[in-house]
């Protein structure tokens, strides 16, 4: 059964728009036990702050790392993945290497990985990496990789906790076409066994969503299947990758833009338009799904709950988790400034 996406009327449960420091392009982690990990960057360094009741309050900012030219903004920047004892956060820089930071929870303390994620240095200039982990500390992450003919597909990789263990990389789609879309972050996610990775593709001019998904833990993936009933022709791209959650049965529900328009899909299912935007992430869990998203200067939150739209504040590259309580939690970037706010859905209708 398709889900569809209805609005959701809030209530704010901290005080508007709070500040976490001076930084940009943040991204969101939350583990088993509801511990919310966001890091964010500032020129060559990451930085991580904690929360551990439910993003009322945060800790002081922490360094994860320093990567000297380190990719940031316009939807490049480090990203983050919690499991039930580690974090990790991939980051990468202009040469185009890969580095992974891992965090012990129990002796919480950032440790910095001695390998590159990528097995071929240099092959990730494009800078455009996600990460995704499992309950059981299974992490995997998705890059644009151009190793082959110097021409960016999607390739995958297991990282190996360990920090000296390389794990081979494995290419999960190239694009008959020569190319995928070329500055569009791909996504993945995971749940048991099920990896989604989902991708921009670039096929004769056209620029649309493509979905792989694997059984097995990422050692094997399906052919990519088309995502939505249209098609975006353009001769430029868009810089928008949209996102994937992925449940416990291998269902796979992105989120992506088109045109101006972004929509919800299943692969083999009808999209379902969410609203006018860009820049959509999806979170799923307890008992709601999430998706928020760029609309002008507007982030604006939508649910499976049922009720009226809210509109978070004002910025740009909007993320979101679906708390275990039914709560969301989003963080965006403003002026330079990191953002976030804790919402709670009220019954449709309710105002």
């Amino acid at each position: 059964m398709t889900l569809v996406l209805l609005s959701l009327a809030a209530t704010l449960l901290s005080d508007p728009s709070t500040i976490v420091r001076e930084g940009s392009s943040p991204q969101l982690a939350i583990d088993s036990r509801g511990t919310i990990r966001m890091i964010f960057g500032r020129k060559d360094t990451i930085f991580a702050v904690t929360s551990r009741d439910g993003g009322q309050r945060f800790g002081p900012a922490t360094t994860v790392g320093i990567l000297p030219g380190m990719h940031l903004g316009s939807t490049r920047g480090p990203t983050i993945a919690s499991s039930r004892s580690r974090s990790v956060v991939v980051a990468v820089d202009t040469g185009g290497n890969i580095t992974t930071f891992q965090l012990d929870h129990a002796r919480d303390r950032w440790t910095k990985h001695g390998t590159s994620l990528n097995d071929v240095p240099r092959s990730a200039p494009e800078g455009l990496a996600t990460v995704a982990a499992t309950a059981s500390d299974e992490f995997h992450a998705v890059w644009l990789d151009l190793r082959e003919g110097r021409q960016n597909q999607i390739y995958v990789g297991r990282i190996a906790l360990d920090g000296a263990t390389r794990v081979p990389n494995r290419r999960v789609y190239a694009s008959p076409d020569g190319h995928v879309c070329e500055c569009c972050r791909p996504s993945i996610a995971t749940n048991g066994r099920h990896v989604a990775v989902m991708f921009r593709n670039w096929l004769a001019g056209a620029r649309d969503m493509y979905l792989v998904t694997s059984t097995d833990g990422g050692r094997s993936f399906s052919a990519a299947t088309k995502l939505g009933e249209g098609t975006w022709k353009l001769d430029a791209c868009p810089m928008d990758g949209g996102s994937v959650a992925i449940d416990s049965r291998g269902v796979a529900t992105t989120v992506w833009r088109r045109e101006m328009t972004v929509y919800q899909a299943r692969a083999g299912e009808r999209e379902t338009r969410i609203g006018e935007g860009r820049a959509p992430m999806i979170a799923s869990g307890g008992s709601a799904t999430y998706i928020v998203r760029q609309d002008g200067q507007s982030i604006k939150l939508t649910s499976s709950t049922g009720a009226a739209e809210t509109i978070v504040g004002e910025g740009r590259h909007p993320q979101v988790l679906a708390l275990a309580d039914g709560r969301a939690f989003v963080a965006w970037e403003k002026a330079g400034q990191v953002h976030y706010q804790l919402f709670s859905p009220l019954a449709p209708g309710v105002r």
